[in-house]
């Protein structure tokens, strides 16, 4: 359950992925969306429309500027950044296995909040002025995102691909690339945000939740062993690493992404009612049966129906929009000996879960 960060290597490999993994399926399985100030300037609304995804990726706008530098005669462009945000597993469980669709509505709002926090926090372009190259924040993104069910290991694992365009508008309205240093400097802040925003969006459903370090989640009643049945993709990073001598407490982000990398498959294509059927009969013989399920998702909508429970949860979001603040104020107080420009070192002040 983390925010990982990946540069995009060419638009073609881009499109091709997402168009391979089925991010564009019918039926409001795997939808797209358009986000950001940037994707509102450029007329970009609702659902990601393939032909518009490669011309952006490519670095073409809309009304036809052409962003990118010419070197011996060809166009270099850098496509961009994905930003994937996964749920818990008992989060995936619940909302895919149970059938308790409320969660993926706290997933999407919770993607949402972490993007709002990169836009604020992580949009900037480089200016050259007279005094040399200087870095200037913008406030706008170009975001696609894809939401998606499963793990390459065919597991539920309910995840957003966040496509983070390489432009952005300046104060001027001049379409530049983007910077985006900040978006590693804050991979750690923008997993937490996305963490903490779905823990009240869960809590608010009437979930009860087991607190892990890190602000790491689980949602209670969910059994572990379930969990494990259903984490073969995990299972099989941690394989990989203990080869090497590590662990995923030991290994550094890039060696998990080696590691990652190093196992994926192709991912494999089946039914959805057949995926469904496999999960459920998964999840029976792991002792996580139909009338345990169903008597999990029944207790939550009794008690998010509760006031008391409205009034816990108001606590409780007070309490993740301050770790929130102060987990923004230490992020940008690390980027501080690195970062030049202006406003790019904004305080959080006034930031709240809702961002």
């Amino acid at each position: 359950m983390v925010a990982t960060i990946g540069a995009i290597g060419s638009s073609a490999a881009a499109s091709s992925y997402y168009e391979a993994d089925d991010y564009y399926a019918d039926g409001g399985i795997s939808p797209s969306e358009w986000q950001g100030e940037g994707a509102k300037a450029l007329g970009l609304s609702g659902e990601v429309n393939r032909e518009s995804f490669r011309a952006i990726l490519d670095g073409t706008l809309p009304h036809g500027q052409q962003l990118g530098t010419m070197r011996e005669g060809k166009l270099q462009h850098r496509p961009g950044w994905d930003i994937t945000m996964s749920a818990p597993k008992s989060v995936s469980i619940m909302a895919e296995v149970a059938g308790d669709r409320r969660l993926i509505g706290a997933h999407a709002n919770a993607v949402k909040a972490a993007l709002a926090y990169v836009e604020r926090h992580a949009a900037a372009t480089l200016i050259r002025t007279p005094g040399g190259v200087e870095r200037y924040t913008t406030d706008n993104l170009v975001i696609a995102s894809f939401r998606h069910d499963t793990s390459r290991a065919q597991d539920p694992q309910l995840h957003t691909h966040n496509v983070i365009m390489n432009m952005t508008q300046d104060a001027e309205g001049n379409w530049r690339s983007l910077e985006p240093r900040a978006l590693y400097q804050l991979q750690k802040a923008i997993g937490a945000v996305y963490r903490q925003e779905l823990a009240v969006g869960v809590r608010a459903l009437g979930y009860a939740i087991e607190q892990g370090k890190d602000s790491l989640f689980e949602i209670k009643g969910v059994p572990a062993a379930v969990i494990r049945a259903f984490s073969e993709r995990a299972a099989q990073v941690e394989a990989r690493l203990a080869e090497r001598g590590q662990t995923r407490a030991t290994a550094s982000a890039e060696e998990k992404q080696i590691a990652a990398l190093d196992t994926r498959e192709a991912k494999r294509s089946l039914e959805r009612g057949e995926l469904v059927a496999n999960w459920r009969a998964e999840a029976d013989a792991a002792g996580f049966g139909k009338d345990a399920r169903e008597a999990l998702v029944a207790a939550s909508k009794e008690a998010a129906a509760s006031s008391e429970h409205g009034a816990a949860l108001a606590a409780q979001g007070q309490i993740a929009a301050h770790q929130a603040v102060a987990l923004a104020a230490a992020s940008l107080g690390e980027r501080q000996a690195q970062a030049q420009g202006h406003g790019i070192l904004r305080p959080a002040i006034g930031m709240n879960c809702s961002l």
